[in-house]
């Protein structure tokens, strides 16, 4: 019995929390403590915003440094940029949102020597494949995306939004944050024109008629197992897959292909290189014979090696890959194979004591009824077969689509009847985007590859109900209809029971069911009003001196239901004491499922100090004041330059150079451009000035010859900048 609630303590948040504080402050007081990153339990956006601190001030001495300091710097430099290197890849995959708080400028990245640029990110442009694929493990997945160009495979990870419009195989350009093969994007764009579906969730039309595998046993130069023998894989794939999809898909799609292996590949099995193993036994394929042509789809399977998955796919492509690690059987490959037809999980959504829920827990493997789950040999759930044309497309069979009130018959799901094979019942429709969510209603029976239902009696006894939108591939749901149990074993909808969603004023009520089909009535009322909490964003602010006033956007989005009328807000604002807030209007009138803005202004007062401040706007529903929702912005005070003498002498002979530099910087960074004004002061109290402008290191020069009538004694260099008049630095030297 799988367990459908989950909690944890408190206690180990907080304790998490404060040993995260303690360690970030140790590394900050111990700089040369925790070279080694995997001491670092917490704490890896502290601990980079720490390196990179480091990595400017290093470049900052190196350009100050001696010919005799130079060397060891380097070598700081070197340790420094690496450390760092490795905790931002890191990062790229683990917290993309925060690489960007640490990231270098190009200005500053261009002062670097050329070999430690090469540890440093940078913005790039890159043309290539986009490729979406799943690495699949019991309890674990990861859906991964890369860029391949070049020959080479680049990992994408997503700071904002991931794009849901390219599929495997489409050619894009990508703009990001380039470090080693991770790549940080922005944004990702093609100029070819999608293919297009027939409806906004279907894959491609590629997954009717005949599929031909190409199966290439391959092992490794250092691990020449062979695991089992290549009947083996023929029986698995082109009989055992293969009569599951015929059946699966009424007979649409079947598999045919070759085995070709055992073959040695020149990679070891201590690496986890998917695009060497894959590029390798397509070129050992070729080499014994196989024409890589001829195939729809490119199968690797290969001994244990350091890959973390049993399986991994990509998301559709022409061909498509598939990785299969170890003796693997039906629900490992026919699962991959799913991937390689477009599919992505079936999961579940677990809503507490409700059915219907807009943030439940999602298990990504949760659907324990279908192949693209949690199941062993079940079929593919009516949505992910409407996705793939399996129903209601062509010759398929029909699908039918619930617009009115009645009575309606589902026929058994997986006989080749050409009965409708399901319910389809508007849930919802996205106001801004159009994207419909359905509701699915299927009558599942024991027969054929699903025999499981034959002793499972709530199946058995009823209907099964998922969920999807057309927005993406990714939103389709199992949904739990007796939620006061704990398991996700009888989720169905049993004869003589009704399920209603008030918001979609929808009641759906199973009259009979047994192995020929079932009949479900279905009625339709007026949509009923149901509240809920606004949704409220806060645009970001750049950096500001003291005393400026900052405008804000303050987005808020209503999400009462359709059945409700337009709803007032009242806005009020949060930030430091003694500072100014005031909105440009506190109060927003909003129809369901749209969005408003309004302006808020923040001031600072000119004394404060530089630094991040948080600021806030909560938005709270005039009439029913408990349906509120709050957002978090920053308001950043540029700290004012300092300036720095150095490159000063203790001692000077007359008729020699002084050669005296002053460092403008803010915020750890390079002031560029910045006007500096020298005095110097004689022994005597004479004066003499002069002026300079820093340049892309931050720097302005001073040189004096000092000249016999130049009087002996104490001298003192004053220098300061028109950024800040407070800023001075001053130094003293004799003239002997």
């Amino acid at each position: 019995m799988q367990s459908k609630r989950g909690s944890s303590s408190p206690w180990s948040v907080i304790v998490t929390s404060i040993f995260s504080v303690a360690t970030f402050f140790c590394f900050m007081t111990f700089p040369g403590f925790g070279q080694s990153l995997s001491v670092i339990p917490n704490g890896d956006s502290g601990y980079a915003e720490y390196l990179t601190k480091r990595l400017i001030s290093l470049a900052g001495k190196l350009t100050r440094s001696s010919s005799s300091q130079r060397q060891a710097i380097l070598e700081q430099l070197r340790v420094t940029a690496v450390e760092r290197q490795q905790l931002l890849e890191r990062m790229f995959a683990s917290k993309p949102t925060a690489v960007s708080n640490v990231t270098l400028s190009e200005s500053v990245r261009a002062q670097l020597p050329k070999d430690i640029q090469d540890s440093i990110e940078q913005r790039v442009n890159m043309n290539g494949e986009f490729l979406m694929a799943y690495e699949d493990s019991p309890g674990r997945s990861d859906l991964r995306y890369f860029l391949r160009t070049n020959g080479n495979q680049h990992s994408l990870h997503f700071s904002g939004q991931i794009p849901t419009d390219f599929r495997s195989g489409d050619e894009v350009t990508v703009s990001g944050l380039q470090l080693n093969y991770q790549l940080l994007v922005d944004s990702v764009s093609s100029a070819a024109t999608q293919s297009s579906v027939a409806t906004p969730q279907m894959v491609a039309n590629n997954s009717f008629g005949e599929h031909k595998v190409l199966v290439i046993l391959v092992n490794f130069q250092d691990k020449q197992t062979q695991l089992f023998p290549a009947s083996y894989a023929r029986d698995v794939v082109f009989n055992q897959t293969n009569a599951y999809y015929q059946e699966n898909s009424f007979h649409q799609t079947w598999l045919t292909g070759d085995v070709f292996g055992w073959l040695t590949i020149p990679s070891s099995y201590t690496t986890c290189d998917t695009l060497a193993i894959g590029t390798q036994a397509k070129a050992a394929a070729v080499a014994a014979g196989a024409n890589l042509d001829a195939y729809d789809h490119y199968m690797y399977m290969f001994p244990a090696n350091a890959c973390p998955f049993v399986g991994m796919s990509t998301i559709g492509g022409d061909p498509s890959e598939i990785w299969i690690k170890g003796q693997r059987d039906l629900t490992v490959v026919a699962h991959e194979l799913g991937h390689s037809l477009g599919l992505l999980h079936s999961r579940s959504l677990d809503c507490g004591s409700e059915v219907t829920c807009t943030n439940g827990v999602v298990d990504e493997y949760g659907d324990h009824f279908d192949m693209m789950g949690n199941a062993d040999t079940a079929h593919f759930n009516l949505a992910q077969k409407e996705r793939l044309g399996w129903v209601n497309y062509g010759s398929s069979p029909p699908l039918t689509t619930v617009t009115t009130s009645g009575t309606y018959w589902v026929d058994n799901y997986e006989s080749t009847s050409a009965s409708p094979k399901g319910l389809k019942i508007l849930k919802s429709t996205d106001p801004q985007t159009g994207a419909r969510t359905w509701y699915y209603l299927e009558r599942r029976s024991s027969y054929g590859f699903d025999n499981w239902v034959a002793g499972n009696t709530n199946i058995s006894n009823g209907v099964v109900l998922h969920q999807g939108s057309e927005s993406s591939g990714q939103s389709i749901y199992l949904l739990d209809l007796t939620p006061t149990t704990d398991s996700w074993m009888d989720p169905a909808l049993a004869v003589g029971q009704s399920f209603t969603d008030r918001e979609a004023a929808l009641t759906v009520t199973v009259v009979s069911a047994d192995n020929t089909g079932a009949v479900v009535v279905v009625s339709f009322g007026p949509p009923q009003c149901s509240a809920g909490s606004p949704t409220v964003t806060l645009s970001p602010s750049q950096p500001v001196a003291a005393g400026t006033a900052v405008s804000y956007t303050v987005t808020l989005t209503n999400h009462d239901s359709a059945g409700c009328i337009a709803a007032n807000f009242e806005l009020q604002a949060s930030a430091p004491v003694g500072w100014g807030a005031s909105f440009g209007s506190t109060a927003l009138t909003v129809n369901p499922g749209a969005s408003a803005t309004a302006t808020l202004q923040i001031t600072s007062p000119t004394t404060a100090a530089g630094g991040t401040y948080s600021v806030g706007v909560t938005a709270s529903n005039i009439s029913q004041p408990t349906y509120s929702g709050s957002a978090f912005g920053t308001y950043v005070i540029s700290s004012p330059p300092s300036i720095t003498l150095s490159n000063i002498r203790t001692s000077y002979s007359r008729n020699q150079t002084a050669t005296i530099t002053a460092l403008v910087s803010a915020d750890s960074s390079a002031v560029v451009g910045a006007s500096v004004e020298f005095t110097m002061i004689k022994s005597n109290g004479s004066t003499i000035t002069a002026s300079g402008v820093t340049g892309s290191n931050g720097i302005a020069t001073f040189k004096y010859t000092f000249r016999k009538k130049d009087p002996v004694g104490m001298y003192q260099v004053v220098a300061k900048t028109n950024l800040n008049t407070a800023a001075v630095s001053t130094a003293s030297f004799e003239v002997k």
